[in-house]
């Protein structure tokens, strides 16, 4: 099993260990997502149907990988059992491959399954190589088989969901891979009441792949947005967190700083992205270099004057904090003489 664990992307697990310095990606936003994580958890309370695959898709910054990183934990407290999954991201060498996905989806498996240990370590000790094999033989070795050698242990279970967050973070070739391997597990395991939880950008070639007759038959998909209520709710705690700890705030506006008028403005210009209001109040409750809470709000709000670059809210958000900055700061110098002379950089 030690050589098993080798080959974990720990990292990977809804639970995991991550470098929270690169990767701050958390949990929904308390009392937000309530629509979405309740259809989550009653389809999770039914036994799987045909469509074994669940699909949900939507642009980046909409907060995917919260939502199921939150479902994950809603789940395991609802039933006591750890949950199997696997969160993708482009930044970790090893969480944007397929290298890791076997041996951290089999050690899940043996955590919530204690009688598949034996079997797995049967596979390694007879086959030293199995661990560096490739994808779909270790999928076969390490994953269908033990679960259908301890087939009376999983059919005790309502419904097993195996989670994959950020299916776009992989290489084509590794998206190709593993969609060509989806039909086949499902197939292989259709007597077990397994599915897959996954969740992607819809880029061309996900889309394609999920039209496929061999998935599309077996899929459901849902496109995941964010309400202005939702967002809005997220900068009212923000907000008030902020008047809790600088009270002068709202002292010097008379009230609630800042006003309905302006929190409106932010939701707005959020357009449905989470990622959005946190960039805008990361930047706006950072207060340093003689720059005040009131300066940065109007840093943010004026994101969305610059009509003559184009751009998405985001993008334009993302302008005026590097212009409010590059000044002061030598790092970001060659990003703001491109945001202010694009035609002087060769790239």
């Amino acid at each position: 099993m030690e050589k098993l664990h080798k080959m974990v992307a720990t990292s990977a697990i809804h639970d995991g260990e991550r470098d929270h310095k690169v990767d701050y990606t958390g949990v929904c936003h308390q009392g937000t997502r309530k629509e979405h994580l309740e259809k989550l958890k009653a389809w999770a309370d039914n036994a799987p149907l045909e469509t074994r695959v669940e699909w949900v898709h939507a642009i980046a910054g909409t907060g995917k990988t919260a939502m199921f990183r939150t479902f994950c934990i809603e789940l395991e407290e609802r039933s006591g059992l750890p949950p199997i999954s696997f969160f993708v991201w482009r930044g970790d060498g090893r969480r944007n491959t397929l290298k890791f996905f076997p041996a951290t989806i089999a050690a899940q498996l043996c955590r919530r399954f204690p009688a598949l240990v034996p079997h797995i370590k049967k596979v390694i000790n007879e086959d030293s190589f199995i661990l560096q094999s490739a994808f779909k033989k270790q999928m076969e070795k390490l994953v269908i088989r033990p679960l259908l050698d301890c087939s009376q242990n999983i059919q005790d279970e309502r419904h097993l969901i195996i989670v994959v967050d950020g299916l776009d973070e992989l290489d084509a070739k590794d998206q190709g891979e593993f969609f060509d391997f989806i039909p086949h597990l499902l197939s292989r395991l259709s007597s077990l009441p397994i599915s897959l939880l996954v969740s992607s950008r819809p880029d061309p070639q996900i889309v394609g792949a999920f039209k496929h007759p061999a998935l599309a038959s077996i899929t459901r998909d849902w496109i995941l947005g964010a309400s202005d209520a939702d967002i809005r709710k997220f900068l009212d705690d923000k907000f008030d967190n902020i008047n809790l700890r600088h009270s002068y705030l709202q002292v010097e506006h008379g009230g609630k700083w800042p006003s309905h008028e302006k929190r409106e403005i932010m939701v707005r210009q959020s357009s449905g992205l989470f990622i959005w209001p946190t960039v805008a109040i990361a930047h706006i409750d950072k207060v340093e270099k003689g720059l005040g809470h009131n300066k940065r709000l109007e840093q943010v709000l004026s994101s969305s004057d610059h009509k003559a670059w184009v751009g998405t809210p985001l993008d334009k958000l993302y302008r005026a904090i590097l212009e409010a900055h590059a000044p002061e700061d030598p790092h970001i110098a060659i990003v703001y003489m491109f945001i202010k002379h694009p035609e002087t950089v060769v790239m």
